[in-house]
């Protein structure tokens, strides 16, 4: 009887082209990206192939256009800017996820609704009025309600992000009281009279 033929397991080796990784970083803009659409350029420490076949990295300057109505989380695919693929094949893709400087001015939620205080003084708090207020999305017209709170927000339907759904844009009131004028003269003080 004859014992069957032994086999010997060997490692796979790709023999054909093989495709880099795909690779991810982050991107932080402002709100007025967001808005207008933007292009930027930045650096980054990429990989890449040596002739021997090593691994290594060069500073490379990459641009981007940023869209407009891009939103929080949002990623931008940078084609062939991953890692250098074997066998010929083609490099990976680089891809941004999006996210927003911080700002006092603005705040995001739900990525795409922006929050922005304004201040009005009591009187307008108490009986109302017209304010024009600078924004993201430019100057607005805005009428202040009679007997507003601070706290209270304001709401501008679509005036958030300009998604594809846009987002709310909320103006939070802020009432600023007078502050006492330093150094004011005082009444003059008369000296008693004796009759």
């Amino acid at each position: 009887t004859s014992s069957p033929p032994s086999t010997t397991r060997t490692a796979d080796v790709p023999s054909g082209p093989v495709k880099g990784e795909d690779q991810h970083a982050e991107l932080a803009i402002d709100i007025a990206a967001a808005y207008q659409g933007s292009e930027r350029s930045f650096s980054l420490d990429m990989p890449t192939l040596t002739a021997q076949g090593e691994m290594t990295y060069t500073r490379k300057t990459l641009h981007v256009k940023i869209p407009k109505g891009i939103i929080e989380g949002q990623q931008i695919r940078l084609r062939g800017q991953g890692l250098p693929g074997f066998n010929g094949g083609e490099n990976g893709d680089l891809y941004l996820k999006i996210r927003f400087h911080e700002n006092p001015a603005h705040y995001i939620k739900d990525r795409k609704d922006v929050y922005q205080p304004i201040r009005i003084m009591p009187w307008t708090a108490a009986l109302g009025g017209n304010l024009e207020v600078m924004t993201p999305a430019g100057k607005l017209h805005v009428t202040i309600p009679a007997n507003s709170k601070s706290g209270q927000n304001l709401r501008l339907k679509g005036k958030g992000i300009p998604a594809k759904e846009p987002g709310d844009l909320y103006l939070t009131i802020h009432i600023d009281l007078p502050r006492p004028l330093q150094n004011s003269p005082k009444s003059p003080k008369f000296p008693p009279r004796h009759l």
